[in-house]
């Protein structure tokens, strides 16, 4: 991979001195390309950074490809990447990593979830995609993800008092927000989410062997898949969640399930408010519809993150939250900024990026 002054990296390297950087610019712009590697969606943000300009965080791409690591992970300790998705991944890393090259790309970077923490070859493979595209990802955990996920709700929102950060992607789920009396950082981490619930909800309707999609569902079938998700989830609430939920706090909602599906489909804006009673609503319209009646490229998935996005509001508490589309991608350029803003000798070594980037959400 190529770095902005490498050379002049190696040269200090060299010397055993930092004092080459005195007189270079700190606020020297940098085009950065962070991928957020999901378990079911790989999202692509190419930004310029320019910390003392009018517009620090200027994007110049945001794209994203359908790759379906959880589904094609499966069950089990011993769990590998397929030889098929390996290629078809790594293709669309080709695609996406010249997107950002043609662009002028200096640093490369991402990080990988939930598939990925489970995958026994999971490194191997990111490895390989840092030989051939020079491109550095971390497999970061739950808490990592989710506190990432804060940094970004308080770009967001910069307004609100105080923030419930509700992440829902294919493979993982997380709630965070910060303790009243001493600001530390609390944690939900259930294991539900968009694909997993996908998966329990065909075995739960008796879909046929193979199938992966439970839809058409139908209205009776709707009580079998609430019930699914309360069993699921009844040792897991967290206790001073409702205590939260009946203070001054916005509930930000991240991610590809609220972002895209669930926003989609109740038909708001990104941005807007999401009440309950709109998840039901826009559940009602989707009953017994197939997948080709739903349209769109994540069909499988839309109707039963209705009916999970609907079922958690209630177990949760919440009756009403704001969409974003914001992603883990979005998230490292934020803290990358904010790392910017905030060093006193720029530029930075190799791999001292990564670091700053993915320390804001640490």
């Amino acid at each position: 991979m190529k770095y902005a002054h490498l050379g002049l990296w190696l040269l200090v390297l060299a010397t055993g001195s930092p004092a080459a950087f005195a007189d270079i610019d700190r606020c020297g712009a940098e085009i950065v390309a962070a991928f957020d590697i999901g378990s079911g969606t790989t999202r692509m943000h190419l930004a310029k950074l320019d910390p003392c300009s009018e517009l620090p965080l200027r994007r110049l791409i945001s794209t994203g490809e359908r790759v379906d690591f959880a589904a094609d992970l499966g069950t089990g300790s011993n769990a590998k990447f397929s030889h098929q998705i390996i290629v078809l991944a790594t293709n669309k890393m080709a695609g996406l990593v010249a997107q950002a090259n043609s662009e002028g790309a200096q640093v490369l970077l991402g990080v990988a979830t939930e598939a990925f923490r489970r995958a026994d070859n999971g490194r191997a493979l990111l490895d390989d995609w840092q030989r051939a595209f020079g491109i550095e990802i971390d497999i970061i955990g739950q808490r990592e993800e989710g506190r990432l996920a804060y940094r970004l709700a308080e770009h967001i929102a910069p307004e609100a008092e105080k923030l419930l950060v509700w992440d829902i992607g294919a493979g993982s789920q997380q709630l965070v927000w910060r303790d009243a009396v001493t600001g530390d950082f609390r944690h939900f981490d259930p294991n539900l989410a968009s694909v997993t619930f996908r998966d329990r909800a065909v075995a739960a309707l008796g879909r046929p062997q193979g199938m992966l999609s439970p839809n058409p569902i139908a209205a009776d079938e709707v009580p079998i898949l609430v019930a699914l998700i309360e069993e699921w989830i009844a040792d897991q609430r967290p206790d001073d969640l409702p205590t939260l939920l009946n203070e001054k706090v916005e509930v930000i909602g991240l991610g590809g399930v609220h972002g895209a599906s669930v926003t989609g489909q109740v038909g708001v804006a990104l941005g807007e408010v999401i009440a309950r009673d709109q998840v039901a609503n826009a559940l009602a319209g989707q009953l017994g519809r197939d997948d080709t009646k739903i349209g769109g490229g994540y069909a499988d998935t839309d109707v039963t993150n209705l009916v999970l996005v609907h079922t958690l509001m209630g177990v949760y508490g919440i009756e009403r939250y704001r969409s974003t589309r914001g992603d883990l991608g979005e998230a490292i350029l934020v803290s990358c900024l904010h790392s910017r803003q905030h060093s006193d000798v720029l530029p930075r070594p190799p791999g001292r990026l990564r670091s700053d980037c993915l320390r804001g959400g640490r």
